[in-house]
């Protein structure tokens, strides 16, 4: 269920993380996730959740990966999202990410397009989160150079080969290091 429970960023302390867990499972009852499983014919006695619990990367650009072209459905071609920050802002349709199209085949960049970023989300200090206005030369700003649109391509690629389906990625950068978030099938392609 994609993005149906809710989640719960910089968490620092073990009462805040208990209380995150049960908000996790609580999300499982939610008017829209009780409405996913109600149209996609999901018995709300069988369902399962777990929650995952993993460190906190302070990204300073995030996104999404997808192996395959989610759109045209063509398996050579994968597509990056990226966005400043955190990728809360462009899960949750917070802002219009920046989008690359790199062949697999050849590693060529194919395609950009450079969105208008009014916003970032970043993690505070002493836990949970900011949203952060951009002004006007920063919205316009590309989030990735070619280097690091190649360096995710080459990591789909890897992630791709490894479960021999094509993948969505979710994906952040902190410190010049690429860290992998949560790899899953891609299942809107046809």
């Amino acid at each position: 269920f994609a993005g149906q429970q809710d989640t719960f960023l910089n968490v620092i302390g073990e009462a805040d993380l208990l209380d995150a867990i049960r908000r996790c499972w609580v999300s499982l009852f939610t008017d829209r996730a009780i409405l996913y499983r109600a149209r996609s014919h999901f018995s709300h006695r069988q369902v399962q959740l777990s929650v995952v619990v993993q460190k906190m990367i302070m990204s300073e650009v995030s996104g999404i990966l997808f192996t395959a072209d989610p759109v045209t459905g063509h398996r050579h071609t994968l597509t990056i999202d990226a966005s400043f920050g955190l990728g809360e802002a462009l899960v949750g349709g917070l802002v219009s990410p920046d989008a690359y199209r790199v062949d697999k085949r050849t590693r060529k960049i194919l395609d950009r397009q450079i969105a208008d970023k009014q916003i970032a989300i970043y993690p505070e200090t002493d836990g949970g989160t900011r949203q952060v206005a951009f002004g006007e030369s920063r919205r316009s700003q590309t989030v990735l150079p070619d280097e690091q649109i190649l360096a995710l391509a080459e990591l789909g690629a890897r992630v791709e080969a490894h479960y021999g389906v094509p993948q969505d990625i979710e994906w952040a950068i902190a410190g010049g290091q690429v860290y992998v978030l949560q790899a899953r099938p891609i299942t809107s392609l046809y």
